[in-house]
């Protein structure tokens, strides 16, 4: 909800639809699967989830063009993919080089995630936001 009527919002969302994971591209609000469909053989596998390549590939290119953008940009979710150096973890890496603020990149709080997230990609003084209420503007 924080993004629906922002102008200066970016990136990657990744919500629940009618039960299915699925990306969000945050300016378009356009939808496409992150699942894999059945049958599909480039896919990312992260626990019980399997997920399409493709749309994956899909995701970081929507992310890789809002890195110059003014604004915010958002990269949900970074986790175990990410740890493994898949997902959203190359393009991750360019935004954090290339930006040094307005970034709000999603990390569950389970499992030590955030800290891992930290460590993992250099954050050294992060602002960590654990309601949607303390979201900035």
């Amino acid at each position: 909800k924080w993004t629906e009527d922002r102008k200066d919002a970016h990136g990657i969302l990744s919500p629940e639809v009618k039960g299915k994971r699925v990306f969000m591209n945050v300016q378009s609000r356009q939808l496409f699967l992150m699942e894999a469909k059945e049958g599909e053989t480039e896919t990312l596998t992260v626990g019980r989830f399997i997920f399409s390549k493709n749309n994956f590939n899909k995701a970081v290119q929507v992310i890789r063009e809002g890195i110059d953008k003014d604004g915010w940009l958002i990269i949900d979710e970074v986790g175990p993919l990410e740890l493994r150096g898949e997902g959203f973890a190359d393009v991750l890496k360019e935004v954090l080089a290339r930006r040094q603020r307005q970034v709000l990149l999603v990390v569950r709080e389970k499992d030590g995630m955030v800290e891992k997230v930290k460590e993992y990609f250099g954050l050294s003084n992060p602002e960590i936001i654990r309601e949607i209420a303390e979201l900035p503007g």
